[in-house]
């Protein structure tokens, strides 16, 4: 998909390419644009014409901006004796709310702990290579038995702010394979999220050293992609929250726990 085609101030379709790069329109009564926070901006972006030069939904040019990523930490402890922490789903165990909102931390907003079970062979053996804790020759059976069924890790998921230098614009300067603009993505983490990620990675050691691991390895990483498609400078709007009008008001952006009782009523009569 390229673009969303609006006419009027009413989208009626998008544009998108075969697998051939034949450029083709695809007409609807209702379109929507679910392409995460780094798909969304490009295409409103994109979706440029006579009467929208910027794209669609940013006459104030905030498509785009204020993008969040749920910064990421892990902090691994590794345990003397072998528990089985790779069976089980993958995904969150358990999760901790205690530091989601607090004052007494020296930062804004908060973050969750997530308890997180171990590593399949294949996954122990490439992460441990990568870290260089797994030597070829005689000695690779025991760096792997030091590892594999003994981690645990906790992953702490910090709340972002949003900023407005924090953004995806197009990229005129390169062209994926069908010749649409690619995108630049700007990003530098706050200083408010740098001691939230201190705060919880501290204390997540301080979870691991009380649950006896010998061993605790710190690293960080992005997470989650969000937000990016505002178009008022108040919050209350989102470019990507249309039914058919653009720039209209609209049912869907009503809060979502109206949305959710209404739902409730329908369903409970």
């Amino acid at each position: 998909m390229s673009r969303v085609l609006v006419k009027d101030g009413v989208a009626y379709g998008v544009e998108g390419f075969d697998a051939k790069g034949g450029r083709h329109a695809f007409h609807a009564d209702n379109v929507i644009l679910a392409s995460s926070a780094i798909g969304t901006p490009r295409i409103l972006l994109n979706s440029r014409n006579a009467e929208r030069p910027t794209g669609i939904g940013n006459t104030m040019g905030l498509v785009g901006r204020n993008l969040m990523i749920h910064p990421l930490g892990y902090v691994e402890g590794i345990f003397s004796e072998r528990m089985n922490t790779d069976a089980g789903p993958q995904g969150c165990m358990l999760y901790s709310l205690q530091f989601y909102r607090s004052q007494e931390t020296g930062h804004k907003l908060g973050y969750m702990m997530h308890a997180l079970r171990g590593t399949g062979p294949v996954e122990t053996a490439m992460s441990a290579l990568g870290k260089r804790k797994l030597r070829f020759g005689r000695d690779i059976y025991g760096d792997f038995d030091a590892l594999y069924g003994k981690q645990l890790v906790v992953a702490i998921i910090c709340e972002d702010l949003p900023e407005v230098e924090n953004r995806i614009e197009l990229d005129e300067t390169r062209q994926d394979r069908f010749g649409d603009p690619g995108i630049k993505v700007h990003y530098k983490l706050h200083e408010n999220t740098k001691k939230m990620m201190v705060h919880g990675m501290t204390r997540g050691r301080e979870l691991m050293a009380a649950a006896g691991a010998e061993k605790l390895g710190l690293w960080p990483g992005p997470q989650h992609r969000l937000a990016s498609a505002r178009n008022r400078a108040d919050g209350r709007r989102s470019a990507a929250l249309r039914r058919r009008s653009i720039g209209k008001s609209s049912r869907y952006r009503q809060p979502l726990r109206h949305r959710l009782q209404r739902l409730r009523h329908r369903f409970l009569r």
